[in-house]
C-alpha cells in the first residue's frame, strides 16, 4: 500500500469523524465570555520557512 494511499485514508477519516468534534467544540469555546490560552513556548527544528532558532507555540486553549 503506498504511503499516497494511507495518507488519504487519514485525511478522509479524520475529515469525517473529527470535523464534527472540532466544530461543536469550536462552537461551544465561542460562547464562552473569556478563554484563557496557553502561550508555552518550544523550538520546532524542522518548520517550513523558520529558523530552529524561532519560537514556536503551543495550540492550547481553554474555556
Amino acid at each position: 500500500m503506498s504511503r499516497q494511499t494511507m495518507a488519504n485514508w487519514l485525511l478522509n477519516t479524520s475529515e469525517k469523524w473529527l470535523r464534527p468534534v472540532y466544530d461543536t467544540l469550536r462552537e461551544q469555546l465561542r460562547k464562552e465570555s473569556v478563554l484563557h490560552a496557553d502561550e508555552t513556548t518550544l523550538q520546532v527544528l524542522k518548520e517550513p520557512g523558520r529558523s530552529s532558532a524561532s519560537k514556536s507555540y503551543t495550540r492550547g486553549i481553554a474555556a
